[in-house]
C-alpha cells in the first residue's frame, strides 16, 4: 500500500510551471497534426471526384506517407546534437501526435468503408445489425494483434514512468531528509518524511 501511495503522490505536479508547458507543447502538437490530416482531406477532395470509403482510404494513404516522411527528419532532428533537451522533447510529441494521426486516418476509412457497406444492404440484413456484426468482426482481428504487440509495450513505457516518478520522489526525499536535523524519534523523522511526499 506504501508503495500505490507513493505512486499516487508521484503523479502530481511537481512544477506547475512544466506542466502547463508540456499541455500547451501537446496541445499544438496535435493541432498540427490534425491541420496536416485536414489540408490533404481538402485537397483531395477538391481536386479528385470520388467520395466516401475511396476517398477516405486514399487520403488516409496520402497522410501516412506524409507523417512518415516527417516522423523521419524530426526523429533525425531529434538526435542530432544541436538541439537542447526542450526542442528534443517538442520533436518527440509531433513525432507521437503524427502517429496518432496515421491511426486516426485508418480509422476514418474503416467507419467509411462499414457505413457504406451497411447502407447497401449487403445479405439482407439492416444497417444497425451489419454495422454491429462488421464491427466485432473488425475487433476479432485487431484485437489480438493489440494484445500481443501493443499492449507490452504500453505496459513497459507505464513501468519505466513509475520508475522514474518513483526515483524522482526518492531523490527529494533524500535531499530534504539532508537539510533536516537529526531526530532521535523515528516517529518524528517518519511524520516529516510524509509531509514531503504530500507536497510534492
Amino acid at each position: 500500500t506504501s508503495q500505490t501511495s507513493r505512486r499516487s503522490h508521484s503523479f502530481k505536479p511537481l512544477d506547475k510551471e512544466h506542466r502547463w508547458s508540456t499541455w500547451g507543447r501537446d496541445i499544438f502538437a496535435m493541432c498540427t497534426a490534425w491541420c496536416l490530416h485536414f489540408a490533404v482531406d481538402w485537397w483531395l477532395s477538391s481536386n479528385l471526384n470520388w467520395d466516401g470509403a475511396v476517398l477516405a482510404v486514399i487520403c488516409a494513404l496520402v497522410v501516412t506517407i506524409l507523417a512518415l516522411m516527417l516522423i523521419f527528419v524530426l526523429d533525425k532532428l531529434a538526435d542530432m546534437d544541436f538541439t537542447d533537451d526542450e526542442v528534443d522533447s517538442s520533436l518527440r510529441a509531433l513525432i507521437q501526435s503524427l502517429g496518432i494521426l496515421i491511426g486516426f486516418s485508418w480509422e476514418r476509412s474503416f467507419d467509411e468503408a462499414v457505413g457504406g457497406l451497411a447502407e447497401g444492404h449487403v445479405l439482407g440484413l439492416p444497417p444497425p445489425v451489419l454495422t454491429l456484426l462488421l464491427a466485432l468482426g473488425l475487433a476479432t482481428l485487431v484485437m489480438p494483434a493489440w494484445k500481443w504487440y501493443i499492449l507490452p509495450v504500453v505496459e513497459s513505457q507505464k513501468e519505466e514512468t513509475h520508475k522514474r516518478h518513483d526515483e524522482h520522489i526518492q531523490a527529494a526525499i533524500s535531499s530534504t531528509e539532508l537539510k533536516l536535523p537529526l531526530l532521535k524519534d523515528a516517529s518524528v523523522q517518519e511524520d516529516r518524511r510524509k509531509k514531503v511526499v504530500a507536497d510534492l
